[in-house]
């Protein structure tokens, strides 16, 4: 993986020739997000070697997840021999590995103790929301990071164009023709990102300090509840 502050200099080389992108950044600077924008972006670009092993930490998180709600189930039930299974299979998940990178979270105990808005989740809640985590993992392939570079320009009264939007993304990557601007305008037109992109704004717009873990939990715990009540108006 890239070191940060190479990519950083490679970055702002590429920018200097991107014009609408030079536009945005100067935008920003004044807003005071630059290196809000910069985390995003280096995320975005090293994003591809992340994915597997991302997705792969969030299967094993599933699979813990599920074998201790069967764990609780066969305990309730007085199967014979499952309060020590029980044990076991807690002290297993307690100790499965986070997927994230974070120095302070190693473990999905950890996550539970630092994150409540995952503490607060049952057996059930959770498991599905993992499931949804590794989907939109392969679905988005980074450009979840554009989104949130866009909503926290917005929160900050920036309007960043298509064109810039696109340019940054092109100073971000090496690889300038990944995307292309009708690719991204066509990206960001589905009804699921526009969702998205809002609700990460409106959290953005209710939060002095951005901390990114619990605005991402929030969003989702929001689209979640928004999904639940779009389907109960259908039934």
């Amino acid at each position: 993986m890239k070191d940060p502050r190479e990519w950083e200099q490679g970055f702002i080389e590429r920018l200097k020739q991107q014009p609408h992108g030079l536009k945005a950044w100067e935008k920003l600077r004044c807003a005071g997000l630059l290196d809000f924008i910069k985390f995003h972006l280096y995320c975005y670009a090293v994003w591809r070697p992340f994915k597997r092993p991302v997705r792969r930490g969030l299967r094993e998180t599933t699979r813990a997840l599920k074998k201790l709600r069967d764990a609780i189930k066969a305990d309730r039930e007085q199967v014979r021999g499952s309060r020590r299974k029980l044990e076991k299979v807690l002290e297993n998940a307690a100790t499965t590995r986070w997927p994230y990178e974070n120095p302070a979270v190693k473990t999905l105990a950890d996550a539970s103790a630092a994150y409540p808005v995952i503490g607060n989740l049952t057996l059930q809640e959770a498991t599905i929301d993992n499931g949804k985590a590794r989907q939109n993992v392969k679905r988005y392939d980074g450009k979840e990071f554009l989104i949130i570079v866009r909503a926290g320009a917005k929160a900050r009264g920036v309007h960043l164009t298509m064109a810039e939007l696109v340019e940054l993304a092109h100073a971000a990557r090496e690889d300038a023709g990944y995307i292309s601007e009708n690719a991204l305008q066509r990206f960001f037109a589905y009804e699921s990102v526009q969702r998205m992109e809002a609700a990460f704004q409106r959290q953005f717009e209710a939060s002095e300090v951005w901390d990114m873990f619990s605005i991402h939990e929030a969003v989702k715990q929001e689209l979640a509840q928004a999904s639940s009540k779009s389907q109960t108006l259908k039934i």
